[in-house]
């Protein structure tokens, strides 16, 4: 009985470094910086507007001609887009929401309240109740979201 209490407290001794914990922390730490990498990266590709409709809006033709990448440019095609929130093709409607959605996701100074005042709001919110067209709701929750979640001066 007393070789074994002996060994027992020969092990918890002076307890050097723990091979078998140092390895399972190292592969947490490992794992938890692989799983932020991985997180920093999806909100990267969401803020770059990576959302189901882009693939369906590739395939379609983009009746505005090519998509400005700057929030100038993308200002200029307002009236546009506007005008085919309004209209009453499907597709022109899905394609301006990303748009708009895509607008507002600008990551520094959306221009969030020239948005609201061009009265396109109601119309999301109309679009939201539209269950033959599932990616236009998606488009306009999002635009909506954006929206709600912005700040405006």
């Amino acid at each position: 009985m007393m070789n074994s209490t002996a060994a027992d407290r020969k092990k918890t001794f002076k307890k050097g470094v723990d091979l078998d914990e140092s390895r399972r922390r190292r592969e947490e730490t490992t794992v938890q910086l692989r799983k932020a990498k991985k997180e920093e990266q999806r909100s990267k590709r969401r803020q770059q507007g990576g959302g189901p409709s882009d693939a369906m809006q590739m395939s379609t033709t983009n009746t505005f001609g090519s998509m400005n990448t700057s929030a100038a440019g993308k200002m200029e095609n307002l009236p546009q887009m506007i005008a085919g929130v309004m209209g009453d093709n499907s597709d022109v409607q899905t394609e301006c929401t990303t748009q708009f959605r895509r607008l507002l996701s600008i990551e520094k100074n959306p221009p969030i309240q020239e948005v609201i005042d061009s009265n396109v709001v109601p119309r999301f919110v109309e679009f939201l109740s539209r269950d033959d067209n599932p990616a236009l709701q998606f488009e306009a929750a999002w635009a909506l979201t954006n929206i709600a979640s912005g700040t405006s001066d």
